[in-house]
């Protein structure tokens, strides 16, 4: 089709849109070109060859003209070459390693299960545990605030201890890094100022310890259901006064346990 006049209109035509086409020809094609300037549109083109095989180009196909197109489109088409082999195999081969990966990852190994730990929070000579959770205990600003996680039996593996900050204007996480001894036990020692971030007023501190792939737990969960598949969590409340304000914690009678082999 050499020097084909159709073609060649075609090819201004494309040529002429990436220059940036007339708008006036969209709004035309569209139907929402107003009379006036359709007709201001045609007086252009009746100077601008270009402009004039564009409008004829954009002007709807006659029925035969159609006819015609649709002709030669059928004796274009040709049947789609079946898949060759080689395509199918690498296809094969993609969709058994996605099988292999998924297997892996259905088939690994559990979490490693942790024993039961002991929560303690001393204030100064006074300590309590978890199971004291639903009375606050409280401690001046200054007060040295210590927790302990303090595991039943020897831990292997990796393992990792959180403390969260639980207001009602939602939750923080400490970022005062506990002490760790050889068996897994945990102590967090600063001043109630220093671990609550607050001069007065009362506090929940969500102790999570847990295998180091589940450090993502959020405290909302750990509190609602305080334990889990290689995670314990306990909860703490504490009520702090501003320093120098009324005196600390009655210590009580003597006792308590010793703190866990490797921390002071």
């Amino acid at each position: 089709m050499d020097d084909d006049p159709l073609e060649d209109a075609i090819v201004r035509a494309l040529r002429t849109d990436e220059q940036g086409l007339d708008p006036r020809v969209e709004r035309l094609v569209q139907g929402t070109l107003p009379p006036a300037e359709r007709a201001a549109l045609e007086a252009d083109a009746a100077s601008d060859p270009e402009l004039a095989e564009i409008l004829r180009l954009a002007a709807p196909l006659s029925a035969s003209t159609t006819a015609q197109i649709l002709g030669e489109v059928r004796r274009e088409v040709r049947p789609m070459p079946r898949p060759r082999p080689r395509l199918w195999a690498a296809a094969a081969g993609l969709a058994a390693a996605a099988g292999a990966l998924l297997l892996a990852r259905v088939t690994a190994p559990p979490i490693a299960p942790l024993p039961h730990y002991q929560v303690e929070a001393r204030v100064e000579d006074a300590a309590w545990r978890s199971a004291d959770a639903a009375r606050a205990t409280t401690l001046r600003a200054d007060s040295e605030l210590a927790i302990v996680l303090r595991p039943e039996l020897p831990v292997a593996g990796g393992v990792a201890a959180i403390l969260w900050v639980v207001t009602p204007d939602g939750a923080r996480r400490v970022h005062l890094a506990p002490e760790r001894s050889a068996d897994g036990a945990f102590r967090w020692v600063g001043t109630g100022r220093a671990i609550t971030g607050l001069e007065r007023g009362t506090v929940e501190l969500v102790v999570v310890v847990a295998r180091a792939a589940l450090m993502n737990l959020e405290p909302d969960r750990a509190r609602r259901e305080g334990a889990g598949e290689g995670w314990q969590a306990a909860v703490l409340r504490v009520e702090v006064r501003p320093a120098g304000e009324g005196a600390p914690p009655d210590p009580g009678p003597p006792g308590g346990q010793p703190d866990p082999a490797g921390l002071p």
